[in-house]
């Protein structure tokens, strides 16, 4: 068995549901789907995704990862019942060395996959808050997080290995599941370096820029109320937010109840993130707690060398300094916190060229190479641990 599993190339599962074809998760995906060495690791992606299509288009790039759609996983009812119904055909045919996971749910699911069908390691990436607690009431936050506290004590204390994208993300998993140090591996998801010069033409708008889905976690609200002070200091202010979601009537709303609705624009989904951190002035992260993992929308702000602010969250912080040494951070909410960050920030020149010199050296720090690197290095360190 071990001279045939050296001989061939190591099958991997990545198993995700759900899997979005937008935002951080499908983007830090792509990046593995891009790095991978191909000669050594054989890839498939199992996800159950709302937007098949899109996902599809997604992938077309990558023709080395095979492509498994499993629409039955979007039931999470009945104890994933009919969840482990639909994978019980595909893995019956199908055999795998590792099993990667992303989200609570899928990684319940492969702890179970891992037991019954003998796959030798399971590993998952924790791209955030393991189990959110942002939605919903706080009866359905509460009943969701004990649901998942006692399926994950029960199924995935023994998961090979965690790769949480931040070190706030591992804390968690040591304090509220459990998991022992030794079997966590931090990894701060890279960006590409897609560098792009600056324009020679000056702004006529002091242009400040945010990225997200438009939904209240993000906090695009306190942005948005923070506006009619800001053009106190700065009369040619203007936002652009781009992103799409269901807070965007809220937001048109507010902006319209405080006389700003001309100073803003909304762009809707960016597929050109690095052209539109490059055109900004300022870059502004107002994200409410215990939401986002690792913010990759910093990290491409901090490639073009935009300036960043952002609100002062334990995930943000360990990107973004106290001291605004690569960027400021606010009090999350505090509108004339932000206001004087602003203020701080641009009191001169000199001040900007260090501060997005010191980002950008650290964003290029943190690579995809590398990422993937660590992670394939993980699989067969495993692997070869569980010969033994």
């Amino acid at each position: 068995m071990d001279a045939v599993i050296q001989s061939r190339k190591i099958k991997v599962l990545w198993f995700i549901t759900p899997f979005q074809p937008r935002y951080g998760v499908m983007n830090i995906v792509m990046g593995w789907a891009e790095k991978v060495d191909y000669t050594k690791y054989e890839i498939t992606l199992a996800c159950f995704s709302p937007d098949e299509k899109g996902l599809l288009d997604k992938f077309s790039r990558f023709p080395d990862v095979k492509i498994v759609l499993l629409p039955d996983l979007s039931q999470i009812k009945y104890f994933f019942i009919p969840q482990m119904i639909a994978l019980n055909k595909f893995l019956s045919m199908n055999s795998f060395d590792v099993i990667h996971t992303v989200f609570a749910q899928a990684d319940i699911i492969g702890a179970i996959l891992k037991r019954k069908y003998k796959i030798p390691v399971h590993v998952s990436s924790i791209m955030g808050q393991i189990i959110s607690s942002v939605n919903g009431s706080k009866f359905v936050q509460k009943g969701k997080r004990t649901f998942y506290n006692l399926m994950y004590r029960k199924f995935c204390n023994n998961i090979d290995c965690f790769f949480p994208i931040t070190s706030t993300s591992s804390i968690q998993l040591m304090t509220e599941f459990e998991i022992r140090a030794k079997k966590i591996v931090v990894i701060y998801s890279g960006v590409p370096i897609d560098i792009r010069p600056k324009s020679k033409h000056k702004n006529i708008h002091f242009t400040i820029g945010a990225a997200s889905q438009l939904i209240p976690e993000k906090g695009l609200d306190i942005l948005v109320n923070a506006l009619p002070e800001i053009h106190r200091i700065y009369p040619n202010a203007k936002l652009i937010i781009a992103g799409e979601g269901p807070e965007k009537q809220n937001l048109l709303d507010q902006a319209k109840s405080l006389a700003v609705s001309t100073n803003i624009q909304f762009l809707g989904f960016c597929k050109d993130m690095p052209d539109f951190m490059n055109n900004l002035d300022l870059f502004v992260f107002p994200a409410r707690p215990s939401y986002d993992g690792l913010p990759r929308v910093i990290l491409e702000s901090m490639v073009q060398h935009t300036p960043i602010i952002a609100s002062n969250t334990c995930e943000i912080r360990e990107i973004l300094t106290l001291n605004g040494t690569n960027g400021n951070l606010f009090e999350v909410g505090d509108i004339q916190g932000l206001v004087n960050a602003i203020r701080e920030m641009f009191k001169s020149a000199q001040n900007i060229k260090e501060i997005t010199d010191h980002a950008f050296n650290m964003a290029t720090s943190i690579t995809v190479e590398e990422n993937i690197k660590l992670i394939q290095n993980t699989y067969s360190e495993l692997l070869d641990l569980s010969k033994q």
